[in-house]
This record gives structure tokens, C-alpha cells and sequence, in this order.
């Protein structure tokens, strides 16, 4: 784990000194070494299995970010190189108090990305995101302090059954699920992930919220699980309603979108609450669900979230310009590809991502079984209705237009190449175990 360390304060020091057209490529080259170099420990910090596939979902947008946005600056690329590791360290974390400092380093650092790059439209993005930061940072911060403070402890596997302890775990599950866009503190990433900068959204929406993914996947792993087998299940119940609300918010607002950013805000509310199934079932195995989903829907978002950066540039795009890519066939079944995934159809790696979080559900022996198949029900029914707009955007593709977009081959390859790890993953799931030590 020290080398990966190393790499990522090597890319932030070439990110100070060199100009962002030579930076951003350094950058974007050391933090992918890191991930081979993701083994071993280093104090509260390991590199395992989860920890690399964490990386990897982590990973994945940053490179579009880094290499593709439109107008490069030293400090953009310092901050999304910052980020990246933030996100590594997160997924490394096997302590609370080193789970909560990268979350909210993460946070800070995502809120000058989303008002990047400076300009007046984009206060609103950046207020809208500093608010819902700063409430998720007090609502973790005091779960922490609750926690510590009932069972003496921030280790993963030291639980003591305590009311305070319970609380302050509680406060930590509130706090991971407003950074997921958990029903109904839901509406904030649609201002953000809209109205944001693309390649910024590209990075706030996929890398930023993957983060936020393989956090719960680690609080599940730990006190989550035995808290739940001291039999403090209850609190299962009301977030896993949220989390069918969720699904059901995320339909209902793509159904009336019609830019192509929008949508995709939508989906990721909807995706949020589909991968919070798992919640029913706190362990390692749901732990290594979260992260497969993670990596799945970073995959499928980048390639989507591409589409409206090749077409607009940094700027929206409707759903009926994506008939442009027509004429670039295999940019548009890359996209075609991301969108059932997303959906979680088969042969892509999203059929195998819900079935795992439904699979994780029943696992469930606490939770009665009638409110697991009524919890199953309605999400395959909301997730069923979200096809409504992704297949929408679907029929555009196969739409001729009249006009041609310009070529932008770096950016199409990479889409391409996105698109098929998201085919490789159907055939060839992986769950990786995770070490909490």
C-alpha cells in the first residue's frame, strides 16, 4: 500500500509543478501505477481485493476528467489528482476515523471541482453542493463522535452494545446515505450533476459517488454487521424504504428529462438506492457486492456521461442530439452498451450488479421475509419504469441525422474500450473479499 501512497503524492507534486497539458497525463499515468502497488498495509489502511476494485471504480472517471476536459488549468488537474486519492484512501480505510477524514477531504475538494471553472452560473452548483456537504460532514462527524464515545473504540471489528454506540451508527448511515442522494435528500445531485461543468460531472457523479459507495460497503462490513447480529436490525427498515423511494424518485424524474446530463442525474438517485439493498444484509459479502456495483456503474456512467462531453463539449445536450452519434457506429454502441447496463440488462455487467444487491436481500435472516419480497417487488418495478428513459435515449441513437459530429478519436477509443470491460465483467463478475482486520 506504501508505493500506491507514493504514486499518488508523486502525481499531486508534478501537478504543482508542471503546465496541465503535460501534468494532466502524469497524473492520470501515476495514479493507474497506484493501482498495482494497492497490497499490504500501512497502519489503519490496507490494500486488498477491495481495495483495488475501489481504485478501479474510482479511477475510471478521473481519467476522462483529467485527460478531456475542455479547458485544462494546473490547478483543476491538482484538484482532481487530490481527489483521486482521497477516493484511493477511502477505499483503503479499515477505521472510522480514517473513513470519515477522506470522505469529507474528498467532499472539500468535490466542491471546488463543481464550481470549477469560475464562473458565475456555476455558484449555485457550488452552493447547492457545499450545503448538502457540510450537513453529511456534521451528520458523520457526530456519528463518529457517538459512536467513539458509546464503544470506546473506531476499529471495524470492536463493537460494544451501547445505546450511544447505536446513535452515533445511525448518524453514520445518515451521513453515507446523503452523499449516496438517498430519497429525499435526493434532489441536490440533480442541481450538481446537471448544471455542473461535464467532465466535472462525469467526476462528481461517478468517482466522487463511487467513493461514497465503498464506504457503506466498509461500514457493512464492520459495525453495521454486528450491530445487526446483536440484534439491532430495526434500523434496516426505514432505509430500506428510502431506498425503494429512491428507485421510484430516480424513474420518475428521468421520465421528464430531456437533456442527456439530467437523465443521468436521475439514474444515479435511482442507482444509489437499487445498490442499497444490500443494506438488509451487513457483511462481508454485501461488502464486496458494493464494491462489483461500484466498478459496474463507474464503467457505465463514464460511458454515458461521455456522450454529451464528445457532442457539447462542456456544455448539455438533449436527448435528441445523441442521434449525432449515428453516424460514429461503434461510439454509439459503446453508449448503447452503458445504457443497458445501467438499466441492468443482460449480457452487460449491470444485470450481474442488481442481481447481486437482490441476491444480498434474501440473504437477510433477521428482516421478515414478506418485507424482503415486498422491498424486491417494488424495486424491480421502479427499476423496470427507469427503462423508460434509457431506452428513450436508446431510440436516438438509432436515429439518422442530417448533420455529422466532429471526430474526437482519444475520447471515442476510450468509450469504446469502457464498454467492453463492461461486457468482460457479465461474463466474468468479480467479488472481491475484503480484509478489516
Amino acid at each position: 500500500m506504501i508505493g500506491a501512497l507514493v504514486l499518488g503524492l508523486i502525481a499531486i507534486a508534478q501537478a504543482l509543478i508542471f503546465p496541465a497539458s503535460v501534468s494532466r497525463v502524469l497524473s492520470a499515468i501515476l495514479l493507474s501505477l497506484a493501482l498495482f502497488f494497492a497490497n499490504g498495509r500501512v497502519g489503519s489502511l490496507v490494500g486488498d481485493q477491495f481495495t483495488q476494485v475501489g481504485m478501479l471504480a474510482v479511477l475510471i472517471p478521473a481519467i476522462v476528467t483529467l485527460l478531456f476536459h475542455k479547458r485544462q488549468q494546473r490547478h483543476f488537474v491538482l484538484l482532481v489528482t487530490m481527489l483521486t486519492l482521497a477516493g484511493y484512501l477511502v477505499a483503503a480505510s479499515r477505521n472510522l476515523a480514517t473513513l470519515a477524514i477522506s470522505l469529507e477531504s474528498l467532499a472539500l475538494a468535490a466542491a471546488a471541482v463543481a464550481f470549477y471553472p469560475g464562473e458565475r452560473e456555476k455558484m449555485r452548483v457550488t452552493a447547492t453542493y457545499l450545503i448538502f456537504s457540510v450537513m453529511a460532514a456534521v451528520l458523520l462527524f457526530m456519528g463518529l463522535a457517538f459512536y467513539f464515545a458509546g464503544a470506546n473504540t473506531v476499529s471495524l471489528v470492536q463493537f460494544t452494545q451501547t445505546p450511544t454506540a447505536i446513535v452515533g451508527l445511525t448518524f453514520l448511515l445518515a451521513a453515507i446515505m446523503l452523499k449516496l442522494a438517498i430519497f429525499p435528500m435526493h434532489a441536490w445531485a440533480v442541481d450538481v450533476y446537471s448544471l455542473a461543468s461535464t467532465s466535472a460531472a462525469i467526476y462528481l457523479s461517478t468517482s466522487v459517488k463511487a467513493a461514497a459507495m465503498l464506504a457503506l460497503g466498509i461500514l457493512l462490513a464492520g459495525p453495521l454487521k454486528f450491530a445487526y447480529q446483536a440484534g439491532y436490525w430495526q434500523v434496516i427498515i426505514p432505509a430500506l424504504v428510502l431506498v425503494v423511494c429512491s428507485i421510484a424518485a430516480g424513474a420518475a424524474g428521468m421520465a421528464r428529462s430531456k437533456g442527456v446530463k439530467r437523465l443521468l442525474a436521475f439514474s444515479s438517485i435511482a442507482h444509489a438506492g437499487f445498490l442499497s439493498l444490500v443494506l438488509a444484509t451487513p457483511g462481508a459479502f454485501s461488502a464486496g457486492v458494493i464494491a462489483y456495483y461500484a466498478l459496474v456503474y463507474s464503467l457505465s456512467n463514464t460511458v454515458a456521461f461521455s456522450a454529451p462531453l464528445l457532442l457539447k463539449g462542456e456544455g448539455e445536450a438533449t436527448l435528441e442530439e445523441l442521434s449525432l452519434l449515428y453516424k460514429r457506429p461503434l461510439t454509439a454502441l459503446a453508449v448503447a452498451i452503458a445504457l443497458i447496463s445501467l438499466l441492468g440488462l443482460p449480457p452487460t455487467a449491470g444485470f450481474n450488479a442488481k442481481l447481486l444487491a437482490l441476491v444480498s436481500l434474501f440473504k437477510s435472516s433477521a428482516i421478515p421475509q414478506w418485507f424482503l419480497l415486498a422491498t424486491a417487488i417494488a424495486a424491480v418495478v421502479f427499476t423496470a419504469a427507469t427503462g423508460y428513459g434509457y431506452i428513450k435515449a436508446i431510440g436516438y441513437l438509432a436515429k439518422k441525422p442530417e448533420e455529422t459530429p466532429q471526430p474526437w478519436p482519444e475520447l471515442e477509443l476510450l468509450m469504446i474500450i469502457y464498454a467492453f470491460m463492461i461486457l468482460l465483467l457479465y461474463f466474468y463478475p468479480l467479488i472481491p473479499k475484503i480484509n478489516v482486520f
